[in-house]
């Protein structure tokens, strides 16, 4: 069965190399690899292809870990929600967001920390809210 080429424009992430069907660890099943450049630290690494997450995937599992140190901070729920409306077309609020238009910066979209940092070194603390700004 000839497989379709993979596309540049369905992932974040710089798709570096097809790896083709393997094996898939946990059982006898194949499925589709690909090697994908980090954008935090650059390093190409594998990825099983074709679901929605890896096509929103943006590092690696030892840069996601990192990037997630703020995981139980309350701005990383605000981050989350907010990444939420503006891209999951399934969330009943999309059509309010996502679906006129409105996004996150690339910075903010694909990194919690630095949505994080951001907000903390402007001011930002309990009690205080984020609300976006009307679309331009």
């Amino acid at each position: 069965m000839k497989m379709k080429p993979l596309r540049q424009q369905d992932y974040t992430m710089k798709l570096v190399k097809d790896l083709g069907m393997q094996p898939v660890p946990s059982g006898t099943r194949s499925a589709r690899y690909a090697l994908f450049e980090c954008q935090s630290c650059y390093t190409p690494f594998k990825v099983r292809c074709g679901s929605t997450k890896s096509k929103q995937q943006v590092s690696c599992i030892a840069c996601t870990k990192s990037e997630t140190q703020y995981y139980k901070h309350p701005l990383y729920a605000i981050w989350n929600g907010i990444r939420q409306r503006c891209y999951n077309k399934k969330r009943k609020d999309y059509s309010k967001y996502g679906g006129k238009g409105v996004t996150m910066s690339k910075e903010f979209k694909n990194s919690s920390t630095t949505f994080i940092e951001f907000c903390l070194s402007n001011g930002w603390e309990q009690g205080l809210e984020i609300d976006k700004d009307k679309k331009i």
